[in-house]
């Protein structure tokens, strides 16, 4: 009975990819691209409206949770919906501490609270 090859070839060690460094070619590119990014976010802030804001809010808190989603079920291999719980019990409590300032005794939806107090919650 001949045993198995279980070894690999000696080159196959040496034709590791590397990562394209094509664009990230010293310090020149980075500054451009920090100026850009800069630039980028003077422009959104100085023509949005309250609309925009909303939008961009709710897209990249669906960000993190795709993140969160990423990590957990592609490295891991993981299903789970504790990562749903944990962005609905953030966003309840996010909603709860920073809503209106109730009108009356009998209408406790919200403490009003500043946005500094309520994001350690």
């Amino acid at each position: 009975m001949n045993p198995i090859p279980t070894s690999t070839p000696k080159d196959a060690i040496h034709r590791v990819p590397t990562p394209s460094s094509r664009f990230l070619r010293g310090k020149a590119s980075l500054i451009i691209a920090v100026i850009l990014i800069v630039a980028l976010i003077v422009l959104f802030f100085s023509v949005a409206n309250d609309d925009w804001f909303s939008i961009v809010n709710f897209t990249l808190i669906a960000a993190i949770a795709a993140l969160a989603l990423n990590v957990l079920s592609g490295y891991t291999g993981q299903v789970s919906l504790g990562i749903a719980f944990f962005m609905a019990i953030g966003a309840y409590t996010a909603a709860y501490l920073g809503g209106d300032v109730p009108s009356s005794p009998l209408d406790p939806l919200g403490l009003g609270l500043p946005f500094i107090i309520w994001l350690p919650a």
